[in-house]
């Protein structure tokens, strides 16, 4: 019995001393720290704005300016576009522009009220922005009518092989 007082008295003064004394705990100058981060798909475009394509003549005439497309996205993309109606402001009341009169890029493709992709896989730049140009040409057909027009067109970004967008 006196054996199994002494073992459980050494075992307290044994506990008592290590926590008493921290100088047994392992320590070191260098620690290291596990970190995890996500970062999250940003697709982001930015256009040269307004374009003024000038007077034209109604003789079948047409004005090409060309835009650029900036994106900072971080992953590839598709741009998409469309054009709303022309406004006219006049007092004629024959031929007015349409949207199959202003096309974009190089096939000539007529802008429309609904999405239609324009670029395709814009690759996402490093650690800065990339760009891509498209031309847009207006083109006043013989017999239309004398007045200012106006029509905003829209780039709409989306994720590479993403659905087109609503």
């Amino acid at each position: 019995m006196m054996n199994k007082k002494i073992i459980g008295v050494m075992a307290l003064a044994i506990m008592m001393f290590v926590g008493v004394c921290p100088a047994f705990a392992e320590t070191s100058s260098t620690a290291t720290q596990s970190v995890t981060v996500k970062v999250n798909p940003t697709v982001a475009i930015t256009v040269n704005s307004p374009l003024d394509f000038g007077a034209l003549d109604a003789d079948g005439s047409s004005n090409t300016l060309t835009t650029t497309v900036t994106s900072t996205s971080n992953v590839a993309i598709d741009v998409w576009t469309k054009a709303a109606d022309f406004t006219y402001t006049g007092t004629e009341t024959g031929d007015f522009l349409a949207l199959t009169d202003f096309t974009y890029g190089t096939s000539s493709t007529p802008f429309t009220t609904d999405y239609a992709k324009c670029l395709t896989m814009v690759k996402a730049p490093k650690k800065s922005s990339t760009s891509s140009t498209l031309d847009l040409t207006i083109t006043a057909p013989v017999g239309t009518s004398a007045g200012k027009y106006d029509t905003s067109v829209t780039y709409t970004a989306v994720q590479k092989d993403a659905a087109k967008p609503a």
